[in-house]
């Protein structure tokens, strides 16, 4: 038996695979990721408060936007990546502590559905 279709279902198949992709599949959502990157980061490090955000950069904006790019303890933060990263252990930690309702995802392609607790109320408060 075709494990995509459910018992008793008439012969429809349940959350059919997905045959056409955004994007134009895995090549235009890795560009599409990588030219938003570059775009914020060079609007990052060449809008400042003395000249502003003058388009078109110039050859010497370009090469102060690479001094800058090159020092990146220029804009990353420690104190701010641990801050982060123990805000997340928190909310990982609430996931298992704080009680919540249980409630069903979605039906799968073999026609199970998962269980999720739904705390993110509590953990808020």
């Amino acid at each position: 038996m075709d494990k995509s279709k459910p018992s008793g279902s008439g012969g429809a198949v349940l959350n059919p695979r997905t045959t056409h992709r955004e994007f134009m599949g895995f090549p235009g959502s890795v560009a599409v990721m990588t030219i938003t990157t570059i775009v914020l980061y060079v609007w990052y490090f060449s809008c400042n408060e003395t000249a502003g955000c003058q388009l078109p950069v110039t050859q010497s904006q370009w090469s102060a936007i690479a001094a800058h790019a090159a020092d990146c303890r220029s804009y990353v933060s420690l104190e701010a990546l641990a801050i982060y990263t123990m805000w997340w252990s928190w909310l990982v930690v609430l996931y298992f502590v704080i009680p919540g309702r249980t409630v069903q995802g979605v039906v799968l392609r073999n026609g199970q559905r998962l269980d999720y607790p739904i705390n993110g109320l509590s953990s808020f408060l």
